[in-house]
């Protein structure tokens, strides 16, 4: 799949209206799960992505963030400054 692809399908499956928006909410998704991947972890995503997307995930940390899956959600929504319902979907 490529990146006007893949973030066509974000755009319908969050019903976003415009495809700017949902390739910010993309890429803000990302960058925030990557803050909590292990290496051998981000490995594993960035392969099934498409490859604009790839250095994203590839983006050195300086340190892992443990977070939950609320917390992850907490954390998304604060980035895009939606409701943790918005987040959540």
């Amino acid at each position: 799949m490529n990146r006007a692809a893949f973030i066509h399908h974000i755009q319908k499956r969050s019903g976003l209206d415009d495809i700017d928006a949902a390739n910010w909410v993309c890429e803000t998704v990302l960058k925030t799960l990557n803050q909590r991947l292990t290496d051998e972890e981000a490995h594993d995503l960035a392969a099934q992505l498409p490859k604009s997307l790839k250095s994203i995930i590839g983006v050195p940390k300086d340190q892992l963030k443990k977070m939950s899956p609320a917390q992850f959600i907490q954390e998304v929504s604060a980035q895009l400054d939606i409701s943790l319902d918005e987040a959540e979907q």
